[in-house]
């Protein structure tokens, strides 16, 4: 008897998953394929991303969204590269069981399948501000919080540096390759002829990236002004064929970052203190931006996390990266901002460089305890709140010591009282004071923001459960911990802000999936 098989007839046999036995369907069962097939991959929103593809029915069907985007949370989840992950997929029973692809007659993930989506969701962001991926592991940690039983009421935020893929570059180097990069695009198009000897000094085979290394002092300085001259020469005679390009727009922003409007009219060198963090550090990472915190140089970006703190799990609701010059007063701004009118927040644990005049007020606004162990900003404790200020004129009325000022006044935002110098160097409260002592009298100033952030610091000594606020806020160093030790951060294989992030999505994803797996 003969007979024909269907093609879904023949998926079902080729479905590896059901030759398994009990015992091993079992094991497939309690291992992280088994939670991620029941929980995460059902809950990938396809439709989010439908934007990126074609809805024309005659064309090739693409590979299931939900498969991709799960390939990729799983790519994170084990430290794979995207080679690995096509080998695990095509090989693997756990991983066809994760992502439900085990009847596939052949897998529908190829070598070229996950960079041609990250690239599709990349331009869909330059186009149009939306991160889809970020809106998808957003949505994803909600169902894992729901499912681990923790909610936002209370929170954690930090930031941390993240190092941009490429090393910081001398001035003259970041002259030299950004010159270097527009002359390639000449020579490529035919047209270095035109440039006479510019070309040829930039294309030099055996020349290292550091051009200075050899030179001394005074050579250097004459040498950046011989790259500056030719980027003049460069910029006034290609703008017409290539005043579109990328090559052209760095080779414009390097020539403003390095260079100024002289007394004469002509360009000339910034001297190394005019150059300011936002000018490009690198050609090759032209997003990255230096900053120097804690004694440390950092050039590349800052991570914010927002933690969900439970008694037995955590999970990250959000996050966002930006260049490293990118305060933590607005990071505080941007989180408080995010935050529904009808919050479901009750505490935030942070550190006082959140804790600006506006985040304090924002937070008031929507009922929310901001928690932090510090201040900055020249307060340390609630001494400014023991001044009595009149409510109509903003005049200081008595000092904390009782005292009253020789004259008062406000404006701008700032309470001035000018107080008997003899008696403020006998007080008690001299070293505590902001006070500085003049000629013949002894004035302080308190600011409105000042009056603010100790207020701040009396209602958090006051809490009792300060103590409990300030251990819980330690545990979210060992997110970043995590991030840069397993899921390793700082050594990302894509260079700009908006590639960088959606790598760095992923393995925020993937964190949470692994304290829903290891839970």
């Amino acid at each position: 008897m003969s007979f024909v098989i269907n093609k879904m007839q023949q998926k079902a046999i080729c479905d590896p998953i059901l030759g398994l036995t009990d015992r091993e369907m079992q094991i497939l069962e309690n291992s992280w394929a088994g939670e991620f097939s029941r929980t995460i991959f059902p809950a990938i929103n396809e439709e989010r991303f439908s934007i990126l593809y074609s809805d024309n029915r005659a064309t090739r069907p693409n590979t299931p969204v939900n498969v991709i985007f799960g390939a990729l949370l799983i790519k994170e989840m084990m430290g794979l590269t995207d080679e690995e992950l096509f080998e695990h997929i095509t090989l693997s029973i756990q991983y066809q069981y994760a992502l439900n692809t085990g009847s596939f007659v052949e897998q529908p993930i190829s070598d070229r399948t996950l960079s041609r989506f990250r690239e599709r969701v990349y331009k869909y962001e330059i186009e149009t501000g939306r991160d889809l991926v970020k809106e998808e592991i957003m949505s994803l940690g909600e169902i894992i919080s729901k499912r681990l039983g923790v909610t936002s009421k209370l929170q954690r935020v930090d930031s941390t540096m993240v190092s941009a893929a490429c090393r910081r570059l001398a001035r003259i180097s970041i002259m030299h390759l950004t010159v270097r990069g527009m002359v390639k695009l000449i020579k490529d198009a035919g047209m270095d002829e035109e440039y006479g000897d510019i070309p040829g000094k930039y294309l030099k085979s055996t020349e290292s990236d550091d051009i200075g290394y050899r030179l001394k002092g005074d050579e250097v300085r004459a040498k950046m002004e011989d790259i500056l001259a030719d980027a003049l020469f460069i910029l006034d005679h290609a703008m017409d064929s290539y005043g579109e390009t990328d090559e052209y727009r760095r080779l414009r922003r390097m020539v403003d970052d390095q260079s100024k409007i002289g007394s004469e009219g002509k360009r000339i060198l910034k001297e190394g203190k005019e150059i300011l963090p936002t000018s490009m550090q690198t050609p090759y990472d032209e997003d990255s931006t230096y900053r120097k915190k804690s004694g440390k140089q950092n050039v590349g970006y800052v991570l914010d996390v927002v933690e969900n703190c439970g008694e037995g799990a955590n999970t990250i609701e959000s996050y966002d990266l930006q260049p490293n010059i990118y305060s933590d007063e607005k990071f505080g701004e941007d989180v408080l901002n995010s935050k529904p009118d009808i919050n479901q927040t009750d505490v935030i644990l942070t550190d006082g460089a959140f804790c600006s005049t506006k985040t304090l007020e924002k937070a008031e606004e929507k009922d929310i305890i901001l928690s932090a162990s510090s201040m900055i900003g020249g307060v340390k404790d609630d001494f400014e709140t023991g001044f009595d200020i009149d409510a109509e004129n903003g005049e200081i009325l008595r000092c904390p010591a009782g005292y009253e000022p020789q004259s008062s006044i406000y404006k701008n935002g700032k309470h001035t009282g000018y107080f008997d110098d003899m008696i403020c160097e006998k007080c008690s409260y001299c070293d505590r004071c902001p006070g500085i002592f003049l000629k013949d009298t002894a004035k302080i100033e308190i600011t409105d923001a000042a009056l603010k952030k100790a207020e701040f610091c009396k209602n958090r000594d006051q809490n009792e459960n300060m103590e409990y606020y300030a251990n819980k806020r330690n545990g979210i160093e060992g997110v970043f911990s995590v991030l840069k030790r397993r899921y390793q951060i700082d050594h990302i294989p894509v260079r700009g802000l908006l590639r960088k992030k959606m790598w760095i999505g992923f393995k925020i994803g993937a964190m949470n999936i692994m304290n829903l797996v290891n839970t």
